[in-house]
């Protein structure tokens, strides 16, 4: 207190000041640290947010894909999984700047990788079928029953092209509604074609191409029916199914994520007050 007392009014005023000064500047710090805090608080919230839209994106060009097999799609897809990837990479670094445990966004790296990972399966396997009538082995199979059907109409054989036509409504309704009942009565049909083909007035030479021919023909159909089950008859079948399940996994743990990031926040939020 003496020294104080022995100082001068400025001196006094100008200690005064800076002691105020250097409050101030405390305090700006303590709130500059408060808005950076708050900023990678909502970046963390966002972030979340769009690993949502993005898995929503996704999920459409997947389903488009089915739907249409149309590649564009795959390019989207991939565009949308390339931001995802990045989205992840982004949020890792928000959680290690606020404290955050990043088990979950490993967890959702792995998550990310099964479901793309079992897609490229489904795509790989859709590719061998084909995307498009004249494709793989629908193009396979479509040659087939043309070359069935040109001697047919060579022979001017009208009861034979009927029989043909009832394995094509057989073939055609399995493709449709990937129904196995369809493989049953194509079975029947054929052998009863084969049958009406030997017992035709058609001479041996033909009947010998025809019937080389329709084997042929039932071992594309078989081809194609082989891997239909494999890429599966239903969502819930094959490779779909497991495309399904891991779909399912990923918008699951990513809704997840979302809640319970948020209320981390909130509770991080309600600590500081």
């Amino acid at each position: 207190m003496d020294l104080l007392q022995r100082l001068s009014i400025k001196t006094r005023l100008q200690i005064n000041a800076g002691i105020i000064a250097i409050a101030m500047l405390a305090l700006l710090f303590v709130l500059l640290n408060e808005i950076s805090n708050m900023t990678l608080l909502n970046k963390t919230i966002q972030t979340t947010e769009e690993l949502s839209i993005l898995q929503l994106e996704m999920r459409k060009y997947e389903k488009n894909f089915l739907a249409y097999k149309q590649e564009n799609s795959l390019l989207k897809f991939a565009e949308q999984s390339d931001k995802m990837n990045k989205k992840i990479i982004k949020l890792e670094f928000l959680f290690d700047e606020i404290g955050f445990d990043k088990a979950q966004i490993n967890r959702l790296k792995n998550l990310v990788g099964i479901y793309e990972t079992k897609f490229n399966s489904v795509i790989e396997l859709q590719k061998t079928i084909g995307l498009h009538p004249k494709d793989a082995l629908y193009g396979d199979l479509r040659k087939a029953v043309h070359e069935v059907e040109e001697v047919l109409k060579q022979q001017s054989n009208y009861q034979l092209l009927s029989n043909m036509l009832q394995l094509r409504r057989d073939e055609k309704d399995f493709m449709l509604r990937l129904d196995e009942k369809y493989l049953q009565k194509f079975e029947e049909n054929i052998a009863s074609f084969s049958e009406s083909i030997t017992q035709s007035d058609l001479s041996d030479s033909n009947k010998s191409k025809l019937l080389a021919l329709l084997v042929d023909y039932r071992a594309k159909f078989s081809g194609l029916v082989a891997a239909q089950k494999t890429l599966g008859l239903s969502l819930t079948s094959g490779a779909l199914g497991e495309l399904t399940v891991s779909a399912d996994a990923n918008d699951e743990f990513i809704q997840s994520l979302v809640k319970e990031t948020e209320a981390s926040i909130d509770q991080s939020q309600a600590q500081v007050k």
